[in-house]
């Protein structure tokens, strides 16, 4: 059992106990904080392979 079925599971629990519009809600605001914070760790590695491959690139053109 994978990480993301538990937390499905987890949400759909909370949510049959808890109200919809709440629920909704909360998941709106899980979602988009999880996905800032994946985008700020995986940034600097993204930016820094671009880079890599830009100075690597420029200096196979020379």
């Amino acid at each position: 059992m994978n990480k993301s079925a538990g937390i499905m599971n987890l949400f759909e629990t909370v949510s049959s106990i808890v109200e919809e519009p709440f629920f909704l809600f909360f998941l709106q605001k899980y979602y988009i904080g999880l996905s800032i914070v994946s985008i700020i760790n995986v940034f600097p590695l993204a930016a820094e392979n671009l880079i890599g491959k830009g100075i690597f690139t420029i200096w196979q053109q020379r």
